[in-house]
């Protein structure tokens, strides 16, 4: 499962759920999954809060604003509702395909070997980001790097066989993170 979004309110008054996902277009996966599952907090009787876990059948789901309506028979009215407000969203990832010429998602490349200049750099083994854009991190030989995973330094994307070949700048991998420049004076 991969958190896809975030319930951010109720909708209507027969339990329909509103979530929120960060994609700039409703995702093509919104016509396809048929079970979703919210992680959420559930109040105690000592009013503290505990982690539930929730799995769902969907009934029908539209787009909506930035995100989706979702509706499930589990879910029968707004009172309901209310309660998942906040609950992260989850699916099962095989509907997470980019289709051709769509924005790949970053689990796609998971596990890529990394190849610069013809040399393998490395795997892929999670991201990271700088605000800007999203990083690889790629275990080496001698560490984890991060590389920004930017359309200048693509030169080919080859998903097929788990490779992708960029052109990094120079100087991008000499860099080691855990030491301090050298700035003090003689």
């Amino acid at each position: 499962m991969v958190q896809v979004g975030k319930v951010r309110d109720s909708h209507g008054l027969k339990g329909e759920l509103f979530v929120v996902t960060s994609l700039e277009k409703p995702p093509v996966w919104v016509q396809e999954f048929s079970k979703f599952t919210l992680v959420y907090q559930n109040p105690t009787e000592k009013g503290k809060h505990e982690e539930k876990t929730k799995t769902f059948e969907v009934k029908k789901t539209r787009p909506h604003k930035k995100g989706f309506i979702v509706k499930c028979d589990e879910i029968s009215d707004r009172n309901e509702s209310d309660l998942y407000i906040g609950a992260a969203f989850y699916i099962d990832e095989s509907h997470l395909q980019s289709e051709k010429g769509d924005k790949l998602f970053l689990r796609e490349v998971k596990g890529c070997k990394v190849y610069s200049d013809q040399t393998e750099i490395g795997s892929i083994v999670s991201f990271g980001t700088n605000g800007a854009q999203d990083l690889l991190v790629v275990e080496t030989s001698k560490g984890l790097v991060e590389i920004p995973f930017v359309q200048n330094f693509i030169e080919k994307l080859d998903l097929e066989n788990q490779k992708i070949h960029m052109k990094l700048p120079s100087g991008l991998l000499d860099l080691d993170p855990n030491e301090a420049p050298d700035d003090q004076d003689d």
